[in-house]
């Protein structure tokens, strides 16, 4: 609720770019890379918009789009799986590229350092699902457990 009379709420504070970028940024560390370099390579990331994410993804089974959060993930899995079974294997090659094609799309708006487009964010091989999942999950896409050590994403200094 906005404050009309030109006064704070109790607690509230005026957001700063420097808390901002706090807030919505994050460092990943690059396994592959840093393996490669023979030392600790990290990105910086920054949130996405839910529904730019949401945007890229192709379209799940018919009728999935009201499943709703009360439907079990267990049991979304199950039915995306059925019906990934139903499709031919051309239409199940294309789907794979497109969802391969998100992931590459993720770290063209979620990068901050480098910033990528979509087709050299393909040079980070192995190391693009490490920064994207970190991304879903600084944009809350995804639930901080499936963000595991060898991110280590820790917090970008203010």
């Amino acid at each position: 609720m906005s404050q009309r009379n030109g006064h704070l709420p109790a607690g509230a504070i005026i957001l700063t770019l420097d808390l901002l970028e706090e807030a919505t940024t994050s460092y990943v560390a690059l396994p592959e890379v840093s393996r490669k370099l023979g030392q600790d390579v990290r990105v910086k990331v920054r949130a996405i918009r839910k529904v730019d994410y949401f945007a890229m993804v192709p379209a799940g089974p018919p009728g999935s789009e009201v499943w709703g959060r009360e439907m079990p993930p267990e049991e979304r899995i199950q039915r995306t799986r059925e019906w990934l079974d139903t499709l031919s294997p051309a239409d199940r090659a294309e789907r794979q590229r497109q969802i391969t094609a998100v992931t590459y799309q993720v770290l063209a708006i979620g990068l901050v350092e480098p910033a990528v487009t979509a087709e050299t964010a393909r040079r980070f091989a192995d190391d693009a699902d490490i920064i994207a999942l970190e991304i879903l999950r600084l944009s809350g896409l995804i639930p901080d457990e499936v963000v595991e050590a060898p991110t280590e994403a820790v917090p970008a200094p203010a």
